[in-house]
């Protein structure tokens, strides 16, 4: 496997506060939404038995220029291709990892314009991500409902567009459509996954004409 090497953020994201818990929360949609998103892309990677990490407002760990002062961001998702899915994993180190492929921000009123459009895509763009969506079902804090980019040869973003099928399709393999408050997840093959409620509810549904 072949990592990116990272290169610390510079002085000028001295300033930068870290993500916590607190920061982070958001209404019960914003919740409803991480976890729907989560959901299909944890599905995905097992469908598939790629060694995805899908990361849930999980720690990324960042250097600065003061090793001894990392930044933590914890972006609501992350897909990385290769550093496996584990219940005990609480932190991604980039400098040993690498980056992720992918981050997803589900906009918030406390995070959208200042930190989500303006410094973390900055960050993101710097480390090498691959891909960064925001979402706003209400777009009450971003003009559209999908604001994405992918980077270009030279390191910069550029705006991620949805194709013909209003999808946003990722270079996992997989692409995403809104659905009111939801952005749902496809796989590679088209198929739209089960939020978790939908996954239980048809499983008592078989479960149930098991019994019959």
């Amino acid at each position: 496997m072949t990592i990116t090497t990272i290169r610390p953020l510079g002085p000028a994201y001295d300033r930068v506060s870290d993500d916590t818990e607190e920061s982070i929360v958001g209404a019960d949609y914003h919740q409803e939404a991480i976890s729907t998103l989560s959901h299909g892309l944890r599905l995905c990677g097992l469908h598939r038995g790629l060694p995805w990490c899908v990361g849930n407002q999980l720690q990324m760990i960042l250097p600065r220029h003061d090793a001894r002062r990392p930044l933590i961001l914890m972006p609501d998702i992350l897909v990385h291709p290769t550093f496996g899915q584990n219940p005990q994993i609480d932190t991604l180190p980039l400098l040993t990892a690498g980056p992720p492929t992918l981050v997803m921000e589900v906009a918030s009123r406390t995070t959208a314009r200042r930190r989500d459009l303006g410094t973390k895509r900055e960050i993101y763009a710097h480390l090498g991500i691959a891909e960064y969506l925001v979402f706003d079902p209400s777009q009450r804090f971003v003009s559209e409902v999908v604001a994405a980019w992918q980077l270009d040869d030279l390191g910069d973003y550029q705006p991620w567009q949805a194709a013909a099928d209003e999808r946003w399709h990722s270079s996992l393999g997989v692409s995403f459509q809104p659905d009111e408050w939801y952005l749902r997840v496809y796989a590679q093959d088209g198929q739209l996954l089960p939020t978790y409620w939908e996954a239980q509810q048809h499983r008592r549904l078989a479960e149930a004409a098991q019994r019959e």
